[in-house]
């Protein structure tokens, strides 16, 4: 077996906007792991949120989530690596935010902190099943009234308000966080110590694979880091220009089932 890691993102990776993991693709995870291979998600979605997918999908235990800031075993809970937001970084940047009147979210481990709740809080929550927590006051001063250290921010937006949003984070705090996007109205803040290559280098060392070893799949700004770890490199035929460009190679869209191609070509090593 050439390759035995494959990580795949998952939104506008292995499923599209209906959220569907198609039968192909359980029975391409279920033969590559039964022949002795591991297959994981890396994602940029609260663990919570996720979850349900791993399961369906009987993904090996480590999962990646918040963009690589947490690592953890689905099936018991155990959190093997949490990187946050040191708590009075998180104050500024949350300061910073507000000063734009920006609408964003905090998270912690298993909700998401808001001011109060807009169209695009009932929005996410539909999509991604989250629990918000609404302060009805400034984030940032229950951040510092109550020393949180989250794991990630994230500022909804029109997509033509993106590029400044993500300038004006990093030209203010690019010393501090990783800042980079996940889809056209989100941008995304992490620890900079963090992102999803380094997680996929965390569980390739802890399953002693090496990284010519690894398959990296993904579609959109924040893979770009695990895509250029990974020995064979993949974006899918629907990722942003800046994902394929670094990949080796590309593979049919979410929507045309290509994480189940790779698996089936690369993995096991199918003649298609």
């Amino acid at each position: 077996m050439k390759y035995k890691l494959i990580v795949a993102d998952f939104d506008g990776t292995i499923t599209d906007s209906r959220l569907s993991i198609s039968k192909r693709l359980k029975k391409a995870v279920n033969d590559f792991q039964k022949e002795g291979g591991f297959f994981t998600i890396a994602t940029g979605r609260m663990t919570s949120s996720i979850l349900p997918y791993a399961k369906e999908l009987n993904v090996s235990n480590d999962l990646i989530s918040f963009q690589g800031a947490m690592i953890s075993d689905y099936k018991t809970g155990e959190i093997f690596k949490k990187t946050t937001i040191d708590s009075s970084l998180a104050f500024e940047i949350s300061k910073f935010l507000e000063s734009f009147g920006w609408y964003y979210h905090t998270y912690l481990l298993d909700e998401y902190l808001i001011e109060q709740q807009t169209e695009y809080t009932k929005e996410y929550n539909l999509f991604t099943k989250c629990h918000s927590k609404e302060i009805k006051n400034k984030v940032s001063s229950y951040i510092k009234a109550n020393n949180l250290s989250p794991l990630k921010f994230m500022v909804i937006a029109p997509s033509s308000e993106n590029f400044f949003i993500y300038n004006e984070i990093l030209s203010e705090f690019s010393d501090f966080v990783l800042v980079n996007t996940s889809s056209p109205k989100f941008v995304e803040v992490i620890s900079k110590q963090v992102n999803k290559g380094i997680a996929v280098d965390y569980i390739a060392k802890k399953l002693n694979i090496e990284r010519d070893e690894i398959i990296c799949i993904g579609d959109s700004g924040n893979d770009i880091s695990m895509i250029k770890y990974a020995g064979l490199g993949v974006a899918v035929a629907n990722a942003s220009n800046e994902a394929k460009e670094v990949a080796n190679f590309i593979a049919p869209s979410c929507y045309d089932d290509g994480v189940s191609y790779i698996i089936e070509k690369f993995g096991l090593e199918k003649n298609i």
